[in-house]
């Protein structure tokens, strides 16, 4: 049985009506904003976004919903897809590319969704489905990543996820049957049920952020640590602030900690604020569970380069974090150039012992001697 052609469904924007562009609120999962230019008419079956994945490609002209398709593959999650799909998207969409919506769900749960639903085959090959383990896989650490984390149960979502995103996933109706309980002028009945599969590792910032023990170690149980790279982090230290990027969950932990305490403005009087400042409370978690060693941003810097606070880097130390490793600029540790004084000193002391411990006994001075017994 031969197979009909598929048909163009999609729209080009108009260069004199510019379509209101869904990446900013899409990627950033503000489903908030999302609704609202949708309920304002903005038409999400029209093409014109352009997204880089993970991976590197490039995808051009894209429609909202496969943009959210992409969106939710490059996450290893179901989030975006359905929701676009009842609020004006065509399941069935074939853009000016001849793809259809399967052409960009590289991931197994998006895939599945997408064909039990009525999104028909492309024309052209489909997409890898282990794209966005190899893409997104902890590759500073050398960590072999087969698969992504399974999603966070769904009895687990009220606990786990942050509290203003969960109200507003139950607003637009996630997790129920029916009319949602606020479905705005965009939302049109009998689209695929309103299912969301999160991946843990794409939710573990928030806790990370608030210093929220039970949270991170809940989301490390379930595979956590795993897949998802901050693009972006900015770290404010006083007058100064410092941007970070590509940081994976490790090294996202660290600062946090190297952070802890200066976020609640105590006084430089107050004990406790002494008592936390630097002080390892999230990371020790992640020991044990992925590498601690090897590259943790995009620039290859490992968590002794990133580090910004004195006891951490003593932690770090003690944990076997070698002075010597290099990031693509060619700097150690010790020779980052916005390092902080206090933490270079523990560096730089750390790098004079182990100095003096590689030298034979029968080469040192007298004075080295003495240095070792102290």
């Amino acid at each position: 049985m031969t197979t009909p052609p598929l048909v163009q469904t999609t729209t080009r924007p108009d260069p004199a009506d510019v379509q209101t562009l869904f990446l900013e609120w899409l990627s950033t999962f503000d489903l908030a904003s999302l609704m609202e230019v949708l309920d304002q008419g903005a038409d999400p079956n029209v093409e014109g976004d352009r997204y880089q994945a993970v991976d590197g490609m490039v995808y051009e002209d894209l429609t909202a919903v496969s943009l959210a398709v992409l969106l939710d593959a490059d996450h290893g999650q179901l989030l975006l897809t359905p929701l676009l799909l009842n609020h004006g998207g065509n399941i069935r969409q074939v853009d000016s590319k001849g793809r259809t919506l399967l052409s960009f769900a590289f991931h197994p749960l998006v895939a599945d969704y997408l064909r039990a639903y009525g999104a028909p085959e492309p024309e052209g090959p489909l997409p890898d489905l282990h794209a966005p383990v190899l893409g997104l896989a902890p590759k500073a650490s050398g960590e072999a990543v087969t698969r992504w984390p399974d999603p966070i149960p769904d009895d687990e979502c009220e606990a786990l996820v942050m509290g203003i995103f969960k109200d507003e996933m139950d607003r637009l109706g996630y997790f129920r049957e029916g009319v949602p309980e606020d479905p705005g002028a965009s939302w049109r009945p009998g689209g695929p049920p309103m299912t969301a599969r999160l991946n843990p590792a794409v939710f573990m910032d928030d806790p990370v952020w608030h210093d929220d023990v039970v949270r991170v170690s809940r989301l490390l149980e379930l595979g956590g640590a795993h897949g998802r790279r901050w693009c972006h982090f900015v770290f404010e230290r006083g007058a100064t602030a410092e941007t970070f990027d590509g940081i994976g969950a490790v090294g996202f932990a660290m600062l946090a900690d190297c952070l802890n305490g200066e976020a609640t403005g105590a006084p430089p009087s107050d004990e406790e604020f002494f008592e936390r400042v630097g002080k390892p409370n999230l990371l020790p978690l992640f020991a044990g569970r992925v590498p601690l060693t090897g590259p943790q941003d995009g620039q290859g810097n490992t968590l002794l380069h990133l580090c910004r606070a004195p006891r951490m880097a003593e932690w770090l130390l003690d944990h076997g974090l070698p002075l010597d490793a290099t990031n693509d600029a060619g700097e150690r540790p010790f020779e980052v150039p916005h390092m902080p004084q206090d933490v270079r000193t523990v560096l730089e002391q750390a790098r004079l012992r182990q100095t003096v411990n590689d030298v034979p006994a029968a080469e040192q001075t007298g004075h080295e001697r003495s240095r070792q017994r102290l």
